[in-house]
This record gives C-alpha cells, sequence and structure tokens, in this order.
C-alpha cells in the first residue's frame, strides 16, 4: 500500500530540467574557489611588505646618517694640530699654545673656540740672565709644561715647539745670546716636542713687527 503511494508521488511529480539539476548539484558540491579564499589575505600581506621596506629603509637612512657623521667628526679630530711658540720678550717670556686644523693644505686657527689658544707668561725676560744663563732653564722648563698640558699626549711628537726671542736679547752679546739660547735649546730637546735646534733663535725687529 505505501509503495503504491509512493509510486503515485513520483508520477505526479513534475518532471525537472536536467540543466537544472546539475545547477544545483554543482553549487551544493563544489569547493571554494582558491581566488576568492585568496583576495581576503592579499591586502594584509602587502602591507606587511610595504611595513617591511619602510624599517629598512629608516634603519638603513639613520646608519648613513651616523655613519657621516662619526666619520666627519673622526677626519676633523686626525686633521688638528698643533704648534707652540715661546716668546722671549724683554719684559718676560711667554708662551703660545696654538690649535688649528688643516683644509686645503693650510692652517685654519680658531682663537675664539675652546682650546684653540692658550697661553702663559713668566718674568722676567731671557735676557735678565745674561749674568746666569743656566737660570734661563727654569722658566723655559715651567712654559714647556705649561704647553704639554695643553697639548694631548699623542701628539706632542707631532706639534712643534719653536723659541723666538726679540728685544731684550738682541741687546746683549753674541756669545751671551748664544749661552742662554743653548740653554732653552736643552729644555725644548727634552721636551717631547717636535724640535729642531734652528726653530731657537734671536729674530731681527722686522720679523719682530710681523
Amino acid at each position: 500500500m505505501q509503495r503504491s503511494h509512493a509510486h503515485s508521488r513520483l508520477r505526479n511529480k513534475p518532471d525537472m530540467d536536467p540543466l537544472e539539476i546539475q545547477t544545483r548539484a554543482g553549487h551544493r558540491s563544489s569547493p571554494p574557489s582558491t581566488s576568492s579564499l585568496a583576495k581576503p589575505k592579499s591586502k594584509p600581506t602587502k602591507l606587511i611588505i610595504l611595513l617591511i621596506i619602510a624599517t629598512v629603509a629608516i634603519a638603513l637612512g639613520l646608519f648613513l646618517v651616523c655613519y657621516s657623521t662619526i666619520l666627519s667628526g673622526w677626519n676633523r679630530r686626525v686633521s688638528l694640530r698643533y704648534s707652540v711658540v715661546i716668546d722671549g720678550g724683554s719684559s718676560g717670556t711667554r708662551v703660545h699654545v696654538f690649535r688649528y686644523r688643516v683644509e686645503s693644505e693650510k692652517p685654519v686657527f680658531d682663537f675664539v673656540g675652546d682650546g684653540g689658544y692658550a697661553s702663559m707668561k713668566l718674568s722676567p725676560g731671557l735676557s735678565a740672565y745674561a749674568d746666569n744663563p743656566e737660570g734661563a732653564s727654569v722658566s723655559v722648563a715651567e712654559l714647556v709644561g705649561y704647553a704639554k698640558g695643553k697639548v694631548p699626549k699623542g701628539m706632542l711628537k707631532k706639534s712643534d715647539i719653536r723659541l723666538m726671542a726679540t728685544a731684550g736679547m738682541r741687546l746683549l752679546e753674541l756669545p751671551v745670546q748664544e749661552q742662554i739660547l743653548e740653554v732653552t735649546r736643552r729644555v725644548l730637546r727634552a721636551s717631547g716636542f717636535q724640535f729642531r735646534e734652528d726653530w731657537v733663535s734671536v729674530i731681527s725687529g722686522s720679523d719682530e713687527g710681523v
């Protein structure tokens, strides 16, 4: 009885289009396409890549800035030079310590900046030791010690030191001048600075003016 009712329902049901049946079956059975799954993930992936590129670029830029700053500072320190001049005047002896840098093979002095220039004066002048030339060594040694305190130890052997005697020494007889100058040479020779014998002299009036 039940089978007869089932057959009657099948007979009474309208026929379906085979194409429609396949379409419905395809909608139910076909898996989601890979393109539809990939699209939502593409935007976050591109964003991450852009963030990585931006981070690398910023890091590289900071590195280049720091490197150039350190390099320029290092070059500036390397180019620094020091020179020491002892002025043997009539009223006293003064030491001058100059710090400068070399640009295009020319010295550039900075008398305003900290450490660019220093000086110290002691009395009496070298000519006052005409009767006791050895006494000149005490004041010159003290001036040399002051200069060494203004020049880095690693730069002493690269820094020249000179002594230029002026008016008071010109009034002395040549043998007396030479005795005093020889005493000062001995002090400068042992100072640790770069030194040559002819860097100690009595200069002329015109040179003194310059």
